[in-house]
C-alpha cells in the first residue's frame, strides 16, 4: 500500500502545472509517465521505473506493455495495482489523486489522474493536460 506524503496535495498541484506545460512525447511524456510521475509525486514511489525511456512510439510501447508479459495497458495498470496493494474502488467514489485507466478515443486507453474537475491525462499530440470521462477501472492511490 502506497502513502501519501503530508503534503500531496501541493506537490501534485505543482507537478500538473509543470506537466501541463510539457509537449507530449512518448516515453517521456505520455499517459503512462504523466500518472506514474503523478504517483511518484505523491507518494514518493516510482511504480514502474523501466518505463522510462522504454519505447518512443506507439508501436514501441505495445512493445514494451508485451514485454512485461501484459497484453494491453490496462492488464499492465492491473498488475502494478496488484503488486503495490492499490485498492480498486467505483468511479463514483474516486478522489483528486486516485488512478484509472479510461477510455480515449483515438488511442483506447490511457492512464489518467484523478483532478478537480475530473480525470485528467497527456494525450497525443497535445501540450496541456486533458479532461477525459469514462473511466475503465480506478484505484486509491
Amino acid at each position: 500500500m502506497l502513502v501519501r506524503h503530508p503534503d500531496w496535495q501541493k506537490l501534485l498541484a505543482a507537478y500538473l502545472k509543470v506537466a501541463e506545460q510539457r509537449d507530449f512525447e512518448r516515453g517521456e511524456c505520455d499517459c503512462c509517465t504523466f500518472a506514474l510521475d503523478a504517483i511518484k509525486t505523491m507518494t514518493g514511489v516510482d511504480l514502474l521505473p523501466s518505463l522510462r525511456g522504454a519505447y518512443s512510439t506507439g508501436n514501441g510501447a505495445r512493445r514494451y506493455i508485451a514485454e512485461q508479459k501484459c497484453s494491453s495497458l490496462e492488464d499492465l495498470a492491473r498488475r502494478l495495482a496488484v503488486q503495490y496493494r492499490l485498492e480498486e474502488i467505483p468511479a463514483m467514489f474516486s478522489m483528486v489523486g486516485d488512478v484509472a485507466v479510461v477510455k480515449t478515443g483515438d488511442i483506447g486507453q490511457s492512464l489518467a489522474i484523478r483532478w478537480t474537475r475530473g480525470f485528467t491525462t497527456k494525450a497525443v499530440g497535445k501540450r496541456a493536460l486533458v479532461m477525459v470521462a469514462d473511466p475503465i477501472i480506478v484505484w486509491r492511490v
